[in-house]
C-alpha cells in the first residue's frame, strides 16, 4: 500500500509538472510571438493602392499602415493623433506624391528622424503629355475665365509632384514600376528578407502586366474615345489605353456657370452617358451636367484597396457607357 501511495503521489506530481511546463512553454511562445510582432517593420503608405502593392510584395513580413483612410480626401487630409504617435515609432514611410504630403512629410520627418522616407515615384518615367494637352484644350475651348487662367501652382491639385499626376497606380504598367521602387527600398533596408520581397514582386509584376494585356484587349476597339470625370484622377489610365479624360474640375476648382454650359455642350458632342465621380469631392457640378445631357453619375474610386478589381470595374463601366 505504501508503494502504491508513493506511486500515486509521484504520478500526480509528474502530472502537475507537465501542466506547469506546458503553461511555461505556451507563455514563452506567446512572448516570442509578441516580440516577433514588435520586430516586424512598421511601414506607412499614403494611400490604399500602395497598401495593395506592398501586401503583394511583402506579405506578412511587415506591418502596413495607411495614412489616408477610405472616404477621406488626399488633398486635405490631416493624420490623426494616433497615426502621428505610431509614425513616431515607424520604420519606413512610402510616399506617392499626393497633395497632403507636401505639408505633412516635413513634419513627420521632424517627428521621427530615423524614419526611412521612400519616394515611390522616384525614377518613374511618367507621361503626363496627354493630361497637359487636355488642360490646354480645356483653356482654349471652354473660354476659361480669370479664375482658371491664373495657374496658381500653390493650390492643392493633382500635379503637386513635380507637375505629375500622382495616380500612377491607375495604369497597371506604372503600378508595376512603382512596385519595383518599393521592392528596391525594402531589399535595401531589410537585406535578410530580400528573396521573399523579390519573389513577391515578380508575381505581382506578372499579374499587373497580364492585367494590362487584358484591359488593352477590351478597350482596343474604343481607341480615342472620351470619358468625363469630375476630378482628374484617371489621366494615366487614359494615356495607357489611348482614351481622353475630360475633367469638370480643373486645378482643384469647380467650374463656373459658363464653364458648366460649355462642358455640357462638349459632353453632348462626345455622346457621353456616364460621368465618374468620387465620394470625397462635390458631386453637384457633375449632377448638373448629367441632368443636361441625360447621363448618369457613377461612383468610381481611384484610391482602391483592391487595385486589379477596381481597374476591371472601371473598364466595364466605360465599355457599358460606350455600347
Amino acid at each position: 500500500m505504501k508503494e502504491y501511495a508513493m506511486t500515486a503521489f509521484q504520478y500526480k506530481k509528474s502530472l502537475v509538472m507537465q501542466v506547469v511546463k506546458a503553461a511555461c512553454a505556451a507563455l514563452l511562445l506567446a512572448n516570442i510571438s509578441q516580440v516577433q510582432a514588435e520586430e516586424e517593420p512598421v511601414i506607412y503608405v499614403s494611400v490604399a493602392p500602395q497598401k495593395y502593392l506592398l501586401e503583394q510584395i511583402a506579405g506578412d513580413l511587415v506591418q502596413i499602415e495607411v495614412l489616408v483612410q477610405p472616404g477621406h480626401n488626399p488633398h486635405s487630409y490631416d493624420p490623426s493623433a494616433r497615426q502621428m504617435a505610431r509614425l513616431a515609432k515607424a520604420d519606413m514611410l512610402m510616399s506617392t506624391g499626393v497633395p497632403f504630403e507636401q505639408v505633412w512629410l516635413p513634419r513627420i520627418r521632424r517627428l521621427n528622424t530615423h524614419l526611412i522616407m521612400v519616394d515611390t515615384l522616384k525614377g518613374l518615367e511618367i507621361d503626363d503629355n496627354h493630361s497637359d494637352e487636355h488642360h490646354k484644350e480645356h483653356d482654349e475651348k471652354l473660354t476659361v475665365d480669370s479664375q482658371h487662367t491664373d495657374h496658381d501652382h500653390d493650390h492643392d491639385h493633382d500635379h503637386d509632384h513635380s507637375g505629375q499626376d500622382p495616380h500612377v497606380w491607375m495604369d497597371p504598367v506604372q503600378a508595376a514600376a512603382q512596385a519595383e521602387v518599393m521592392t528596391q527600398a525594402l531589399v535595401k533596408a531589410y537585406p535578410a528578407l530580400a528573396d521573399q520581397f523579390q519573389q513577391g514582386y515578380r508575381k505581382l509584376h506578372q499579374d499587373l502586366i497580364n492585367l494590362d494585356h487584358e484591359i488593352h484587349e477590351q478597350l482596343e476597339a474604343y481607341d480615342g474615345r472620351t470619358f468625363m470625370v469630375f476630378h482628374p484622377a484617371w489621366g494615366h489610365f487614359a494615356t495607357r489605353y489611348h482614351l481622353e479624360q475630360i475633367a469638370i474640375e480643373y486645378e482643384g476648382k469647380s467650374p463656373s456657370a459658363r464653364q458648366l454650359v460649355a462642358l455640357s455642350e462638349k459632353a453632348k458632342a462626345e455622346n457621353i452617358k456616364v460621368i465618374l465621380v468620387q465620394e470625397q469631392f462635390n458631386q453637384k457640378p457633375a449632377e448638373r451636367i448629367a441632368a443636361n445631357i441625360d447621363a448618369h453619375v457613377v461612383q468610381a474610386n481611384p484610391l482602391p484597396e483592391d487595385l486589379p478589381n477596381a481597374l476591371r470595374a472601371l473598364t466595364q463601366q466605360l465599355l457599358e457607357s460606350w455600347r
